[in-house]
């Protein structure tokens, strides 16, 4: 259950989720309990392959950051 991640706050580096976030039923919760557990500075990796699907992402996580556009982030999830 991504959604409760059994690990401690602030205690990886890196998390991957393949081809799974699009079967997410709770996507806000569950991008934050990847945030909590991942270390100040950790990246999240992630690949679907519904390509409109993190134009749907990048919408969710402004909201959750004050409206920030994440436009230039999402580069790298085309090549997937």
């Amino acid at each position: 259950d991504v959604a409760n991640i059994p690990m401690k706050t602030d205690s990886i580096d890196a998390f991957h989720a393949g081809a799974a976030m699009h079967c997410w039923p709770e996507i806000e919760e569950s991008l934050a309990e990847i945030h909590r557990v991942l270390t100040p500075g950790g990246r999240y990796f992630a690949s679907t392959f519904l390509g409109n699907y993190f134009s749907n992402v990048a919408r969710s996580e402004a909201l959750a950051n004050g409206g920030a556009d994440l436009e230039t982030n999402l580069q790298a999830f085309q090549y997937f």
